[in-house]
């Protein structure tokens, strides 16, 4: 998913069939990444950590297709000061805990997260084969969340028709929209608290 303001759709699942094979028709570039996804129990933001940088991207609207719009709230590099962490828990709905210190570098920042009831730190592995078609970005992924296998399907756009109509064109409208976090909640193992 781009850090940038967008309308998605994906899907997750084993096997897409027909649309599959149209998509593996076009072009691609394989891109490989190793992230950390933070998922909430109590809110649906996307946070993850990718290159030394926090990401965290809220749902801003939903369309008539069911196609939703994300927007950057958050974007800082590591390691974070007070004022970022405090933000990051603000997203997440959750008074933070004393913060000491000027800067949290990445192992500091996740052993606060996994010791806060109701946050969870899920390594996802991907390698996205990701495609232009019909002007839309489009990707194909294999992931390992948590040592899980699964396989998405996404469309985005800055124009949330035109991705439909690529999604429609592709013959995944059949397929349920579920955004990444509610695929994370579905797939990763999630703790109530971890010491």
């Amino acid at each position: 998913m781009s850090a940038v303001h967008h309308w998605e759709w994906r899907t997750f699942g084993s096997d897409f069939g027909e649309a599959e094979h149209r998509i593996r028709e076009y072009p691609f570039e394989l891109l490989k990444s190793f992230d950390t996804h933070i998922v909430c129990e109590r809110s649906d933001v996307i946070t993850k950590i990718v290159d030394q940088r926090l990401e965290i991207l809220a749902l801003h609207d939903v369309d008539r297709h069911g196609l939703e719009q994300w927007s950057p709230v958050l974007t800082a590099t590591f390691p974070l000061t007070p004022a970022s962490v405090a933000r990051a828990f603000g997203e997440w709905g959750i008074e933070p805990p004393p913060l000491s210190g000027t800067a949290w570098a990445p192992d500091a920042f996740l052993a606060l997260v996994e010791r806060q009831p109701g946050l969870t730190a899920v390594d996802v592995m991907q390698e996205r084969r990701c495609f232009v078609i019909n002007g839309c970005h489009v990707e194909l992924t294999d992931l390992l969340i948590d040592a899980t296998p699964q396989r998405s399907i996404a469309v985005e756009d800055a124009d949330g028709e035109h991705a439909w109509r690529t999604v429609w064109a592709l013959g995944l409208a059949r397929y349920h929209n579920v955004n990444s976090v509610k695929a994370l909640k579905r797939y990763a193992p999630l703790h109530a608290h971890r010491a």
